[in-house]
């Protein structure tokens, strides 16, 4: 969220079940202008109380680089100079002992935002340690100072946990994607190798659980949607964060690190042009699509950005607070499987996908055509209970005619 209160949606956010918050940030360069100097932030701190007391985790971004800290000159969001790696860890320290405590009670620390977007002296709200002259994007240097960060963190709170900064993982390193398509070149894809250089320079003891995000774009049509840097579709693959995950799994169990668990932190259907109702309807089954696909692989969490979509259309609700139909589609999500087990997928995954999740006598399915075709399916037993993407009860069958909207079928025993 980027406004931890009933204004920025708190009492929305909370009422659709959620757990996580991610809050950006804990600005480093407003707290210490000055070396030595600091001025905590009592917004961020009226904001972390108000987290608190509707029992919401905060995962909280430190971030930016002061003046005095600054490796590249004018790089606010860039890299810290060594020479002051010391003085990170020690503001970074101070924060942690100041909010892991009442009445704060923050214990989820990522350590900057999309570290691997390339060096630039702009001013946005990511993180840019990128270096393009190196073959591991710069993931090494991040590494350095994750040494120093990590530990001031873990003696200030042990129990305190912390993220590798959000991923953005801009394309596919293994098979880059032809850029601009049709041209027979391809697009350098050096930025999504920034994990690994975190982990071949010693970096996997210094992280407890790695952030990265994941995006896909509107296909202008019912349904459809897709992200071409990674060479996913919504009737074929599903949604990227699929190969992202994935590919960071791989990259993990390589270097030996294949216990280090995933978060999504941001994950959303982004609209460039023709946001209009087919658009909103497309978004909601994306995020019933993406929430069950996590969950099936185990990821700590997934995390929707933002509540009122300033980026491209991809809120939750519409600034007169009035849902949009992926608020819907989140809170029947939760209702369906947030505390439920998976078992076993559902469907051969070219035709129809789905999942299985059970929690007690209650047994879960949800279902959808991958390939978009309308499909006929024949369930084991008559349901107690159907929803479809948004939550509208639909009368139970025990037979199915399926398409793109996913449904809940549920069974009490």
């Amino acid at each position: 969220m980027l406004d931890i209160s009933l204004e920025g949606g708190l009492e929305e956010v909370d009422k659709a079940g959620t757990y996580w918050v991610r809050h950006n940030s804990l600005y480093w360069p407003d707290i210490e202008p000055e070396e030595g100097k600091r001025t905590w932030d009592e917004d961020l701190e009226k904001q972390l109380i108000a987290a608190h007391d509707r029992n919401l985790q905060v995962i909280l971004i430190v971030r930016g680089t002061p003046e005095w800290a600054q490796k590249v000159d004018g790089s606010v969001c860039g890299p810290i100079k060594q020479e002051k790696f010391e003085a990170f860890a020690s503001f970074l320290k101070d924060a942690v002992v100041r909010y892991s405590q009442s009445p704060y009670f923050v214990n989820y620390w990522e350590i900057c935002n999309e570290p691997d977007a390339p060096i630039s002296d702009h001013t946005w709200p990511f993180g840019c340690w990128g270096d393009k002259n190196d073959s591991y994007f710069g993931g090494g240097y991040y590494a350095e100072m994750l040494k120093l960060a990590y530990q001031a963190v873990k003696s200030a709170a042990p129990q305190a946990i912390v993220l590798l900064g959000g991923l953005l993982l801009d394309c596919d390193p293994i098979n880059p994607p032809e850029y601009p398509p049709g041209s027979g070149e391809y697009k350098d894809c050096t930025s999504s190798k920034f994990l690994e250089g975190v982990l071949l320079n010693g970096g996997g003891d210094y992280f407890d659980i790695v952030s990265f995000h994941a995006y896909d774009y509107y296909g202008s049509a019912l349904g459809k949607f897709g992200n071409p840097n990674w060479h996913s579709a919504w009737n074929t693959t599903g949604p990227s964060l699929i190969a992202k995950a994935n590919y960071l799994l791989s990259v993990l169990s390589a270097y030996g690190y294949s216990d280090k668990p995933l978060i999504n932190t941001e994950n959303s259907l982004l609209c460039y042009a023709g946001c209009n109702k087919k658009f909103e309807a497309t978004k909601a089954f994306y995020l019933a699509e993406a929430y069950a696909s996590l969950q099936a692989m185990g990821l700590s969490g997934n995390i929707w950005y933002d509540v009122y979509g300033g980026w491209l259309d991809s809120g939750l609700l519409y600034k007169n607070d009035k849902p949009r139909p992926a608020y819907g589609a989140l809170i029947t999500a939760h209702e369906r499987f947030a505390h439920a087990n998976y078992t076993r997928p559902i469907g051969d995954g070219v035709e129809i996908t789905g999942y299985e999740f059970e929690q007690g006598d209650r047994r879960v399915w949800v279902l959808w055509s991958q390939n978009g075709a309308t499909h006929i399916v024949t369930l084991p037993s008559k349901p107690d209970a159907m929803w479809d993407a948004v939550g509208n009860f639909l009368t139970p069958v025990t037979t199915l005619s399926l398409d793109i909207v996913p449904t809940y079928i549920e069974w009490d025993s």
